[in-house]
């Protein structure tokens, strides 16, 4: 696992909160620059509880619209073991490649029987740390758990909800760090994140 030192951490966050403002403005303001900044400095160190989020700080993740930082649930009820489900079917939507969210709503919408999707429904309904908002992470952010989440996850495959095909879907192998695809109808582990959006 990697670890960051709070030094290090701050570099991070400063070089973060200039490549997020830059993404607002060709040229931005140092307010802004500064006002992100705080936002992020509020957080952890990747891999440390960030009390009251929910669970393990993960570290900072984006798409083309959005950043958030991630949060792994730790809660023994957020460990999930089933079928990524709905194989030789296409879900529109669930092919994203960073964003879990979007393609676990997607998985939800599409009405076909996903094991893993039911047991994370379960789940939110408990209501962990407050939060009802857990979804199944994309390959990518199983990536960034790879890096700072190791001693938090079980060393085995792990789906993610990024849809290859109708038959596959992709997922993380935690003890080499790979990733593959493989039938949908197969059992793995998987696991429930959440976020906070920074912009």
């Amino acid at each position: 696992m990697l670890r960051i030192n709070k030094n290090t951490h701050k570099e991070i966050i400063t070089a973060t909160a200039m490549v997020i403002a830059q993404t607002m403005l060709a040229e931005p303001k140092t307010e802004l620059v500064q006002s992100i900044e705080n936002e992020l400095s509020s957080t952890p160190l990747p891999g440390q509880i960030w009390p009251g989020h929910g669970g393990i700080y993960m570290g900072i993740m984006r798409s083309e619209q959005h950043y958030w930082n991630l949060i792994l649930a730790i809660d023994p009820m957020s460990i999930f073991n089933g079928a990524w489900g709905a194989e030789g079917k296409s879900i529109p939507g669930a092919d994203s490649f960073t964003d879990g969210l979007a393609n676990t709503q997607a998985m939800i919408k599409a009405g076909h029987k996903h094991p893993i999707v039911e047991q994370l429904g379960e789940y939110n309904k408990t209501g962990q740390d407050g939060h009802t908002d857990f979804y199944l992470p994309a390959i990518r952010e199983n990536n960034l758990i790879n890096i700072y989440g190791q001693e938090h996850v079980e060393k085995v495959y792990h789906w993610s909800s990024t849809q290859d095909c109708a038959y596959t879907a992709w997922h993380q192998d935690f003890s080499s760090g790979y990733q593959y695809v493989d039938d949908k109808d197969y059992e793995r582990a998987a696991r429930a994140v959440r976020r906070e959006l920074i912009i």
